[in-house]
């Protein structure tokens, strides 16, 4: 019974762009776990760059000229009438609070009076920043009253909800690494794989061994393990496959027969 994997699934069409595969005990890792890693080529990049073409572009785009149906006019007119917001009505604007936008609207309306000097921009952006950070520390205050109101009532999916208050947009991409995080992740992933002796006794094999003869194949073993491999099958990291094997076979056959037919030289009757 294997416990590590030692398989890498693809598709059948994407068989020939694996070049190598190979297991790697790196010699720098005191762990008793093997890699095992595979080589493959990742296609032209003309073709990589249409796929990601193709999936940019909508499929539902309305057409730039021509008549409008009746529904695509009514959609249009529903699009003009709607008011957008301000950005600082932006959901991912709402931990700000108004004295913040104050120090905004201050340093945007002198730049549109050209009444910004190069102090009072200084100033302005001082300002703003420690009233941004003043507001970043109240959102995780709020966020964290609101989280451990939810884990008190049970309600662990809205408490979920209100983890994601702690950043400025929630959604599936990664967020940004954190050293301290990644020092620390590093240091449990070393304790997880290092190298430990298994505790306790060893679990016990109730399934009967089966005798395995670890005597040296004879010459005609090999001879007829080799003839008896199927042909067409996919060679190794090398590039070896059964008929490489089987025509190795073939001409060793043809010399030993020369030479028990023939003279010096594996010449056989009738060479000259």
């Amino acid at each position: 019974m294997r416990t590590k994997p030692d398989f890498f699934l693809c598709r059948e069409m994407e068989r020939r762009r694996f070049t190598r595969l190979r297991w790697s005990l790196p010699p720098t890792h005191n762990s008793d776990h093997r890699a095992l890693i595979a080589k493959l080529k990742p296609g032209s990049k003309v073709g990589m760059k249409r796929y990601r073409k193709g999936i940019e572009s909508c499929p539902l785009n309305l057409p730039k000229y021509g008549p409008l149906t009746e529904g695509e006019d009514a959609v249009e007119v529903l699009q003009s009438t709607v008011v957008k917001p301000t950005p600082r009505e932006f959901k991912e604007n709402q931990w700000i609070r108004p004295g913040t936008w104050v120090l905004v609207d201050q340093r945007a309306g002198a730049r549109v009076a050209g009444d910004l000097t190069q102090t009072m921009r200084r100033n302005l952006n001082r300002k703003i920043a420690a009233s941004l950070k003043a507001d970043r520390i109240e959102r995780a205050r709020k966020v964290g009253e609101s989280l451990m109101g939810h884990i008190l009532a049970g309600d662990m999916r809205e408490a979920w909800r209100s983890v994601q208050g702690w950043y400025k947009e929630a959604g599936a991409q990664q967020a940004k690494k954190c050293h301290d995080s990644m020092e620390k992740q590093t240091v449990e992933r070393e304790e997880l794989y290092a190298r430990v002796p298994p505790p306790g006794d060893p679990i016990p094999c109730n399934v009967p061994k089966t005798p395995i003869n670890d005597v040296m194949p004879s010459d005609a073993e090999i001879r007829g393990v080799v003839k008896a491999l199927r042909n067409g099958r996919a060679g190794n990291t090398r590039g070896m496959k059964a008929e490489h094997l089987k025509q190795w076979l073939g001409m060793a056959e043809s010399e030993e027969k020369a030479r028990a037919e023939g003279e010096d030289g594996y010449e056989g009757r009738g060479d000259t």
